[in-house]
């Protein structure tokens, strides 16, 4: 069984945030980049790995992100849920709606 490539929607969905359509795409990476800027650095980069947001746009699963921040698959399964815990406080959707307004409005 293959296994999904994840991206930047999917993550838009597992944190609940909502794009209005006709935003186009580099702005909403870009929001996402400045909130996931926001984690620790270990978070930040549990999250670019896994929904294909680092240098090489792959999505990779949970045992080759723990392999690339040196820690086992369960811990980054553990990091990553914690991220996305984080990533649905109200602090940081209301800065990622806000970011996506300023930038739309431009």
């Amino acid at each position: 069984m293959k296994r999904k490539e994840l991206n930047y929607t999917d993550l838009l969905q597992s944190c609940g945030y909502s794009v209005p359509p006709d935003t186009p795409v580099y702005i909403v990476k870009q929001a996402l980049y400045d909130i996931i800027a926001t984690l620790t650095p270990r978070e930040e980069k549990i999250l670019k790995l896994r929904y294909g947001l680092g240098a090489d746009g792959n999505s990779h699963t949970f045992a080759a992100t723990g392999e690339a921040v040196g820690i086992s698959d369960q811990r980054a399964w553990t990091g990553h849920r914690k991220a996305l815990r984080k990533l649905w406080h109200d602090s940081r959707r209301k800065r990622f709606a806000a970011f996506l307004e300023e930038a739309t409005r431009v």
